[in-house]
């Protein structure tokens, strides 16, 4: 017999409840049931019951509401139901940093967005977040996390995050750990709602310690920046001259994404090959694993995020099972060893420049 997944809708909005019931069943799957409350009256649930939280951001009390949740044992995943707005991806940001573990449009009559893009974003949050991933036994994933690099082959001049399911969280984790004179430039393929890039990247962009930017055609990739991929087109690198540059393009989606992650690897690897460090993280399907089997080709080191760390760790098992990643690591560390890894491409640039001392006759 197949179990039911349980989704509790909290918000006060009639056409949230009506926007969702309608996006639930468009997904057209017998398994999924929804009950909805106000947010004073969750108390009144057994959250051991509940798959998963749908929140109305735009309540008044939905940071109380996330605070009730998180302080019951073994509480079920949040996604916040926020508007594409700066002061709504302001909010939603602390309600991740309150317990929250991602967000989703909120449907409302105000919302300019795809019908048939709003059951693909929430049919992929449901699958990621309530189910339970399997893991790789514990003798191969001691495997990979005992491989660590020791050694660079060649000066790293580029970081490049693949972030799909979970990624905001655990790009909201990741950027403080890294150096905030970054030495050289972050591309980051965040998969999200089309209209909530520009937003989400501004909101972003007020917390984080290093320079922000939204991609844009022929943007100067340089040091220091951490540049996001806009909504409905691909982010790729091009190389103009000894400099490189964004190229931004309204291309097909690649990987069933757009942007796709594939489709910046497989970029960087024609430009960059192993001048870049490439990271998995986060998110569902296939997408990046492709674009990873080719930037090894090329000799570029690769990083996973530790899917016992992970929202959704489909892309990153995936990468495990070929044999792709140079090391495995968890998500509290990972910018951590980021940082280390550059400096070593550092050291490494400085010993190769450094001038020779003549041997003795």
């Amino acid at each position: 017999m197949t179990s039911s997944t349980n989704i509790l809708l909290v918000t006060t909005e009639n056409q949230v409840t009506t926007g969702i019931a309608r996006l639930l069943r468009s997904l057209h799957n017998s398994t999924l049931r929804l009950a909805s409350c106000q947010p004073h009256e969750i108390s009144d649930y057994d959250f051991r019951e509940i798959s998963l939280v749908l929140l109305d951001n735009e309540t008044d009390s939905a940071r109380s509401a996330i605070q009730t949740i998180v302080e019951t044992p073994e509480h079920p995943p949040i996604i916040l139901l926020c508007d594409p707005k700066l002061e709504s991806m302001r909010s939603m940001l602390e309600g991740l940093d309150a317990g929250a573990e991602d967000f989703l449009p909120r449907p409302s009559e105000n919302l300019q967005m795809d019908p048939n893009l709003l059951s693909a974003c929430l049919a992929e949050s449901v699958s990621a977040y309530a189910r339970k991933w399997p893991l790789p036994d514990r003798a191969a994933l001691n495997k990979f996390e005992a491989k660590q690099i020791t050694s660079v082959a060649s000066h790293i001049n580029i970081i490049a995050l693949g972030l799909g399911v979970g990624g905001t969280k655990a790009l909201l984790a990741l950027i403080p750990q890294l150096p905030k004179r970054l030495k050289i430039a972050c591309l980051t393929v965040l998969q999200a709602p089309p209209l909530f890039i520009a937003p989400l990247s501004q909101a972003i962009a007020e917390r984080s310690p290093i320079e922000v930017h939204l991609a844009r055609h022929h943007l100067e990739i340089l040091p220091g920046r951490l540049i996001l991929a806009s909504s409905a087109m691909q982010m790729g690198v091009i190389k103009c001259d000894k400099r490189l540059l964004i190229e931004h393009t309204f291309a097909d989606t690649v990987s069933g994404q757009i942007p796709s992650i594939d489709y910046l690897f497989r970029t960087l690897a024609d430009t960059c090959g192993s001048e870049a460090l490439c990271v998995l993280m986060t998110g569902c399907g296939n997408d990046g694993v492709s674009g990873l089997r080719l930037l090894r080709s090329k000799g570029a080191l690769s990083l996973g995020q530790h899917p016992e760390t992970s929202a959704a760790p489909e892309r990153v098992l995936q990468a495990i099972e070929l044999s792709m990643l140079s090391e495995l690591v968890p998500l509290p560390r990972l910018g951590k060893r980021i940082s280390n890894i550059i400096r070593l491409s550092e050291a490494r640039k400085k010993a190769a420049t450094a001038p020779k001392t003549a041997k003795p006759r």
